[in-house]
């Protein structure tokens, strides 16, 4: 199933973002392109250990990271990961 650019990121927040860091924004994205990868590297690796505490914290810094370039639909998904991550090791 393919999503439009704009279901993908909020351009409104993403130009928000853009404007606030000014000339930082290229570097900061590039920041948020580089942990993401190692995110998304970290919650696999979790996941294949069946590990829900090491879920946590990758999954909380994508999320976080996705709202503030509005990359929507990813920072909810991160988010299902670090609540039912949290509810597991909760339990």
């Amino acid at each position: 199933m393919g999503y439009s650019a704009d279901e993908i990121v909020n351009r409104a927040t993403f130009a928000e973002t853009r404007s606030m860091l000014g000339e930082s924004f290229v570097r900061v994205l590039g920041y948020f392109r580089e942990d993401g990868v190692k995110s998304l590297a970290a919650i696999e690796q979790a996941m294949r250990e069946r590990d829900s505490a090491k879920l946590v914290l990758p999954a909380h810094t994508l999320k976080g990271e996705s709202w503030q370039f509005g990359a929507e639909m990813l920072a909810a998904l991160a988010e299902e990961i670090e609540v039912a991550a949290r509810h597991y090791v909760e339990i």
